[in-house]
């Protein structure tokens, strides 16, 4: 009869650890790429939408002036 007992090693168990270590480290890594992505994505659109805010409160500012121009005249 053939023994089916399997017994682990020192070394086996080290490399497991070790396989287990490294794919966290992998996973972490690729977490933090997406989330890098989707920060610059964010700042891409904050940047956007500000500028899209300065010009609409410049054309406020000029619509206002223009307002008031034509309201008082000389």
């Amino acid at each position: 009869m053939s023994d089916n007992n399997h017994t682990t090693g020192l070394g086996t168990l080290a490399s497991r650890i070790g396989k287990t270590t490294l794919g966290a480290l992998e996973n972490r890594g690729e977490l933090l790429a997406v989330e890098w992505q989707q920060e610059k994505a964010r700042l891409t659109q904050l940047l956007i939408l500000s500028i899209g805010l300065m010009f609409l409160g410049m054309l406020g500012a000029l619509l206002l002036t223009a307002t008031i121009i034509f309201l008082f005249p000389e």
